[in-house]
């Protein structure tokens, strides 16, 4: 089975941005990597699938910018077939571009067809453990230069892609920019996740507690007749960052809750007598994955 994730990432950068000095924020990439950013300089705009590809944007305003988009690809490498096809398909491409012998005016076979050689790297450069090569590439649609620098690190476990695209033909500064992403990226393993999945589920304990409707709650839906009002209480207080909670059956609700919010929920259910259900509370690890903490609360409905 082949398992492919792919993050986009467009960033905001300036020549002087100190961009990659502080990082405050997780993005967790299944099955294992993790990408550790600032979030003064991006946020994270779309997401794709189950945590499967993601779009960054810059957070910079007034000022001047060059477009630049990362775009990260983890292979993992469960079994022979996997492993045959990663090594056929795509560490060929990769050894292609990485060590060709390329001159001004050539194309790239893993690159458009309208992209042609003007400049760049005789050879790899190694960043941290990940081998990397830069070009600038002359766009023929566009009539524009173009950086791109593609990267990869492989272990018998994983084979991770990076590329770089940007409209900014200065190498240089496109290298620092990369450097400063490669720097957030961190590996874990099998273990190291299950590990901590296991310390969070048995960290907390969540107890639901009935609660009295709020004056403006049912404002606008007179006819709204709530068969349960709920409060989720965690104990102890919780300092892992909430994604969300679910509550099941006979339909499935989901709340986003507001940082530091009260925890509530509602139940509008027909039937009466005793009501049995079932809910997850889905926070975010260390690393940024996400942690998923069954609870199940019965109550009467008369």
């Amino acid at each position: 089975m082949r398992i492919k994730l792919i993050l986009y990432i467009l960033a905001l950068f300036t020549i002087h941005t100190s961009y990659g000095q502080k990082t405050n924020a997780y993005q967790f990439i299944e099955p294992n990597i993790s990408v550790e950013y600032d979030s003064s300089f991006l946020k994270v705009s779309n997401i794709y699938g189950d945590n499967n590809a993601f779009d960054f944007k810059g957070r910079f305003k007034n000022i001047d910018y060059k477009n630049v988009i990362i775009h990260i690809q983890p292979y993992s490498v469960y079994g022979e077939a996997v492993k045959e096809y990663v090594n056929n398909i795509v560490m060929d491409a990769l050894n292609e571009y990485i060590n060709g012998h390329y001159l001004k005016g050539d194309r790239i076979p893993s690159l458009r067809q309208n992209l042609y050689v003007d400049h760049g790297d005789s050879l790899p450069r190694q960043i941290k453990n990940f081998l990397c090569r830069g070009f600038v590439m002359y766009d023929t649609i566009k009539a524009i230069y173009r950086s791109i620098i593609k990267c990869y690190r492989k272990t018998d476990e994983e084979l991770i892609k990076i590329e770089l695209n940007s409209e900014d033909k200065n190498l240089d500064k496109n290298y620092r920019i990369l450097t400063h992403f490669i720097d957030g990226i961190k590996s874990y393993s099998k273990e190291k996740i299950e590990e901590e999945d296991s310390i969070l589920k048995h960290k907390y304990n969540i107890t639901i507690m009935p609660r009295k409707a709020l004056p403006e709650e049912f404002k606008f839906c007179h006819s709204c007749e709530p068969s349960f009002l709920g409060l989720l209480k965690i104990e102890p207080n919780i300092t892992n960052k909430i994604k969300g909670y679910i509550i099941r059956y006979p339909s499935l609700q989901y709340w986003n809750p507001q940082p530091h919010a009260p925890l509530r929920f509602t139940c509008f259910d027909k039937q009466k007598g005793l009501i049995k259900k079932e809910g997850e509370l889905i926070i975010y690890n260390s690393f940024g994955k996400t942690v998923t903490i069954p609870f199940t609360f019965s109550y009467i409905n008369k």
